[in-house]
């Protein structure tokens, strides 16, 4: 279940600031989402975006299972009102297992990046990252393959109009692997489609 506390921060490089933590609310599964992202027994992989235009988006993958199923589902939510009420923005269904959504922006573009798995419950099987370019609310491009076959996206972050991306490629699941190699991989983008990648573990 995704008890997801959402953070908000205030902008100001003055001043001494005192976090304060509300009580946390179950938002996915909750009746406060839209209709068209029906949450299933296992709910998790978050990742959530704050526009500059304070708008917040959040995708989930939901399946029956935290397993491998053909019927799991990226569902993309977006809120104007720091997530006490949400709007349906996005559902990605490819028939395999999705896990893994980032989203990051660049030279004014957001994009929105997750991986495709395997369909079998007991076995880890990374096909493809795919991407997807925000045109505007609740209007995203078609899903574009990306990387290379079998590499999982970890965590992307921008700085200073650069992307910084790390993956990893490799079975490091697998115990008959033996001395197969598993790379840790670090990539940098300044317009978030073509990346300069090299292999760093």
């Amino acid at each position: 279940r995704c008890l997801l506390p959402l953070l908000v921060f205030v902008v100001g490089c003055t001043g001494t600031w005192t976090p304060t933590i509300g009580e946390p609310r179950f938002v996915v599964p909750s009746l406060d989402l839209p209709a068209e992202t029906p949450a299933t027994a296992s709910t998790n992989n978050v990742g959530i975006w704050l526009t500059g235009d304070d708008e917040l988006l959040m995708a989930w993958r939901t399946a029956p299972t935290h397993f491998a199923s053909s019927q799991a589902a990226m569902h993309m939510v977006r809120s104007y009102d720091l997530g006490e009420t949400w709007e349906f923005e996005a559902t990605w269904s490819l028939g395999t297992d999705v896990r893994e959504p980032l989203f990051y922006e660049v030279a004014g573009t957001l994009f929105f990046t997750f991986f495709e798995g395997g369909t079998d419950s007991l076995a880890f099987e990374p096909r493809q990252m795919w991407r997807s370019e925000r045109i505007g609310a609740g209007d995203w491009s078609a899903l574009e393959a990306w990387g290379e076959e079998g590499e999982v996206p970890w965590e992307v972050q921008t700085h200073d109009g650069v992307a910084y991306l790390s993956t990893y490629f490799g079975e490091h699941y697998n115990l008959d692997a033996g001395t197969e190699p598993v790379d840790v991989r670090f990539a940098t983008s300044t317009d978030g489609r073509s990346w300069d990648q090299q292999v760093v573990y």
